[in-house]
């Protein structure tokens, strides 16, 4: 299974998973876009029988993406911290929520997707 396959399969499933919403705070703290800072407590509270800690975020305009949690004691509770190329990704400021589902399973990944940060001169989205 494919990663686009299993971000399709995870939004298939909608009101069936653990999911949540979170507000948005710039953390440029972190390098890349597939990592997000949560709180431990929050995490504990969302989802508190699961150890994993991958999520499929989804933001404005129902753009997706998989994304490992960072848990750190000292974060603001209720707050999500994604760099600037995350928030482009999901359509994003500081001033929004995302959704966040726990991911239960994931499979090995066959493929991985790069494609260029919305908004760059490579994406060819302006």
């Amino acid at each position: 299974m494919n990663t686009s396959d299993m971000l399709e399969k995870a939004k298939s499933y909608g009101n069936q998973m653990i999911h949540t919403m979170l507000h948005v705070q710039t953390a440029d703290n972190i390098s890349d876009s597939m990592t997000a800072i949560v709180s431990t407590k929050t995490f504990s509270s969302l989802f508190p029988n699961n150890s994993d800690n991958y999520v499929l975020l989804i933001g404005r305009t129902r753009k997706a993406t998989l994304c490992k949690l960072e848990l750190n004691e000292t974060y603001p509770e209720r707050l999500i911290g994604l760099n600037k190329d995350a928030q482009c990704n999901l359509n994003v400021t500081n001033q929004h929520d995302v959704r966040v589902q726990h991911i239960n399973k994931l499979e090995d990944i066959q493929k991985i997707v790069i494609a260029p940060v919305l908004g760059s001169p490579l994406s060819n989205d302006a």
